[in-house]
């Protein structure tokens, strides 16, 4: 007789004393909701939602497990689950794209800095998966958090559908949170586009072993720290220029390392300058060379750079999201951009300023 998994029987095992499960009744903060409903659905107690978040303050969830009932729409939307929030805009995310369902991002994860979703920084196997997400029905969602790896199911219990190897935000206690999004064009006017049912939150209901994460090959020679300007507002249209009022002080910029991929998340280290999303910085590295030579660099960026080394303009490129005309996604890859360094002898300055707009604000480099 073929044994089930172990992971399956440690979760189907009878449940602690810390699990919550959490009614729709009292507990949810709905001051985030854009209009919300909540009673029987498809034949359950349920919270629907079209636009916002309903925020459960009183869990405090590190490691454990999060389960709970979905029904989506046919409607373009996004359906998420957010959890170990510490603070407004401090947290982790996993969501739906039913509009997606079969296609390679059909599921998202992204952490959330200063409340910036980093989406366009993560993709690919143990961040985005392709599933099939059933319509107008409830499908079970299970999520497995265990220090900085995470596991999701959708509709089988048994086996995740997507394995996160890190997560990129510290592992700590924090609430958890519903929430829905329908972008212009979704579903019309007044419809729902997500229903929750049967929320229930298992602290420290963790499996002995986690599901293995997935293989991501990681390019050779990642740059692996940059130092770091403060943000600033950059003029509109198209990079043409160093904000020279930020250079004075360029040796003293702070340099923060990359994570396990190679990426920096801007973000994660500094405020978005002004009340616009739109905000810019700068990147230096310093690159020394025993002779004059050119060095090819592999870039990945969002939204948009400018690269210049000793003072000079060498190359640009913009990514930014466009659901049309034409269609861009923007999602940071090492191969976005290649940047040929004109060295001399001796240190030479590279520095990049980056802009961005929406989606993640990020950079990932190698250097031949």
């Amino acid at each position: 007789m073929r044994t089930l998994p172990f992971l399956f029987l440690a979760l189907a095992a009878p449940l602690t004393a810390q699990e919550q499960r959490l009614s729709f009744d009292a507990g949810w903060d709905f001051s985030a909701a854009e209009g919300r409903s909540v009673g029987t659905f498809l034949g359950r107690e349920s919270l629907r939602l079209r636009n916002g978040t309903a925020l459960r303050p009183d869990v405090s969830l590190e490691d454990g497990t999060i389960d709970f009932d979905v029904a989506v729409t046919d409607h373009r939307s996004f359906v998420y689950i957010q959890f170990r929030q510490v603070a407004d805009g401090e947290n982790e995310e996993i969501y739906l794209r039913p509009h997606k369902a079969n296609l390679p991002d059909a599921i998202q994860y992204a952490p959330v800095f200063r409340g910036q979703s980093a989406w366009q920084l993560f993709h690919g196997p143990g961040n985005t998966a392709r599933v099939p997400i059933p319509r107008n029905q409830w499908v079970h969602v299970r999520l497995i958090l265990a220090g900085q790896r995470a596991a999701f199911y959708l509709g089988d219990t048994t086996r995740p559908v997507m394995v996160i190897p890190e997560l990129a935000r510290p592992a700590r206690a924090g609430a958890i949170a519903l929430r829905a999004f329908t972008p212009q064009g979704g579903a019309p006017e007044g419809e729902f586009v997500a229903a929750y049912s049967n929320v229930v939150v298992r602290p420290g209901v963790v499996p002995a072993t986690m599901p293995p994460a997935p293989e991501r090959p990681r390019p050779a020679n990642l740059v692996q720290s940059w130092q770091l300007s403060p943000a600033f507002v950059p003029p509109e249209g198209r990079l043409r220029a160093l904000p020279k009022e930020l250079l004075a002080n360029r040796d003293s910029w702070p340099s923060y390392p990359v994570d396990g991929e190679g990426r920096l998340i801007l973000d994660k280290h500094l405020g978005r300058a002004g009340k616009d999303a739109r905000s810019a910085a700068v990147l230096r590295l310093v690159v020394p060379a025993g002779r004059d030579t050119v060095r090819r660099l592999d870039l990945g960026f969002s939204d948009e750079y400018l690269l210049f080394v000793n003072g000079r303009p060498v190359s640009g490129g913009d990514a930014f999201y466009r659901f049309d005309n034409p269609r861009g996604d923007g999602v940071l890859h090492v191969g976005q951009s290649v940047a040929y360094l004109p060295l001399r002898r001796g240190d030479n300055e590279v520095l990049i300023v980056l802009l961005d707009v929406f989606g993640g604000w990020g950079i990932i480099g190698a250097l031949e």
